[in-house]
């Protein structure tokens, strides 16, 4: 079985994650238009999150990544570049990645699946959010103040 999820920040925003699973893991999302290879520029953001969901909460978290399928199926393949969600066999573990075309393409993407995460809420615990790429201070702020100490932002490309 595989989940996605999304969790709610501070404000209302919505922080959409996609969890991968290490070795035995099963993926269901989205790539965009099934590219030979995924285009990276020094531009793209990359989300990276881990989170647990209970057995219980699995079947709301399944309703909600149906309908955030649907939103980003909306964005198209040249903002949302990558978005997947993996499961641990065994586990109540799922990572979340997700990747951007830019800054701008991520935020507008919080604020499209915003009312999704309100109408579809999923009780689960952040494990960890890790945001890659260049992003303003406000946006680091935001995630910051939405996710603590669970929030880690990697702003170089090395």
């Amino acid at each position: 079985m595989t989940f996605l999820l999304v969790l709610a920040a501070r404000a209302g925003l919505m922080a959409t994650l996609i969890l991968l699973a290490a070795s035995g893991a099963h993926a269901q999302g989205h790539t965009a238009a099934a590219p030979a290879a995924l285009t990276v520029t020094k531009q793209t953001v990359h989300l990276v999150a881990v989170v647990r969901v209970a057995a219980a909460n699995q079947p709301a978290f399944d309703r909600l990544h149906q309908k955030m399928q649907a939103v980003v199926a909306t964005e198209g393949p040249a903002r949302v570049l990558v978005y997947e969600r993996y499961a641990r066999v065994g586990s109540d573990e799922y990572f979340l990645y997700e990747a951007f075309a830019d800054e701008a393409a991520f935020k507008a993407h919080l604020a499209l699946t915003a009312p999704v995460g309100a109408a579809y809420p999923v009780p689960m615990t952040m494990v960890h959010y890790e945001l890659c790429g260049p992003v303003s201070p406000e946006t680091v702020a935001l995630l910051t103040g939405a996710y603590g100490d669970k929030f880690t932002h990697y702003s170089v490309r090395r």
